[in-house]
């Protein structure tokens, strides 16, 4: 990034994609956590890269760690743990999750005890990322008002459906549903 603005351009994060938490769901891996922090840790992983790269409104979107009921529980025993805690995260603002479970790896079986998607497999990763993100850029703060109709008011997503920016007593959601200006009474 350092490089972008030491020749005088600039960037704009959107997103991250993070496809992750299998190690998390291994027991040997985590000693004595089994996968309990999983929430604290992703928690400080995404407020990290937001303060860091100076992007609040960005989206995270987490692949979600394979179901062991089908296979992956031999090796992943703290799947469900991780599992439940990535699903938490999927009604935040700003956050999406994706469901992989239905994907064939590559010894043709649909939740095997490895991780190792077809080449088909990976593709559709990349299609399943490209829509939430998609679905997840028309109002990713979750607010029932579409982010371009909220920016072209302000700079930020800060604001929330509830809040009254201009003071009229008129909620900025029913400001967008009757087509009137937010910042204006």
């Amino acid at each position: 990034m350092d490089e972008i603005t030491n020749n005088g351009d600039t960037y704009d994060i959107q997103a991250f994609f993070w496809i992750q938490g299998q190690s998390d769901a291994i027991d040997t891996l985590n000693g004595p956590e089994n996968g309990t922090n999983y929430d604290t840790h992703l928690t400080n992983l995404v407020t990290d890269l937001k303060t860091r790269f100076s992007c609040p409104d960005a989206a995270f979107i987490l692949t979600k760690t394979r179901d062991p009921q089908n296979g992956g529980s031999s090796i992943w025993p703290h799947a469900s743990t991780v599992r439940s805690h990535q699903e938490s995260f999927a009604s935040q603002p700003f956050f999406s999750v994706v469901d992989l479970d239905d994907l064939t790896t590559t010894n043709g079986n649909i939740h095997p005890n490895n991780i190792n998607l077809t080449g088909n497999g990976q593709v559709e990763v990349g299609v399943r990322l490209a829509h939430a993100y998609n679905t997840l850029n028309q109002d990713r703060d979750k607010d029932s008002i579409p982010d371009h109709w909220e920016k072209s008011f302000t700079s930020s997503l800060a604001q929330l459906g509830t809040g009254d920016q201009d003071g009229d007593g008129i909620p900025d959601l029913q400001e967008y549903q009757n087509s009137t200006n937010p910042v204006s009474n």
